[in-house]
């Protein structure tokens, strides 16, 4: 925030605009991975409750005894925290906290695809494809 205001102050101009007329600097190959829906869905599910099984409520019980002024930091504002918090204080069961952590992460997960789809320069990759296909496809154009 503090350097987008300085850039904002000495040159008038919006940092957000300079980006918009900035050039590539380098010749490159941009690439988002652009699963399903089904697939994300089920990649977050399955991801949150491995989370969860290896102690993800635990190390927040943790950090509440280290630092008592946990819930006041950034950090206990980060996706998962704040309802682990809530699950904690029980103001909802374990179910219900896996639950919203699952939704909220969806929610992020199609803001990060939205903010993807509106960039200059990503080639949409479905993730069906193999990654080693992807990776010989990037080897291959970076040798031409």
């Amino acid at each position: 925030m503090i350097r987008a205001l300085e850039i904002l102050f000495l040159s008038g101009i919006r940092p957000s605009q300079l980006l918009r007329n900035q050039q590539e600097r380098f010749c490159s190959k941009k690439y988002a991975l652009d699963p399903s829906r089904e697939v994300l869905r089920k990649n977050i599910r399955a991801r949150t409750e491995r989370m969860f099984a290896q102690g993800w409520v635990e190390e927040v019980g943790r950090l509440i005894s280290i630092f008592p002024d946990f819930e006041k930091m950034p950090a206990a504002r980060s996706l998962g925290y704040a309802e682990i918090l809530k699950h904690l204080k029980d103001e909802m069961s374990l179910a219900e906290c896996i639950e919203l952590v699952q939704l909220r992460t969806r929610q992020y997960a199609k803001r990060q695809a939205t903010w993807f789809r509106n960039q200059d320069g990503f080639q949409s990759l479905p993730s069906d494809i193999p990654l080693r296909k992807i990776i010989d496809s990037v080897l291959q154009w970076y040798r031409t």
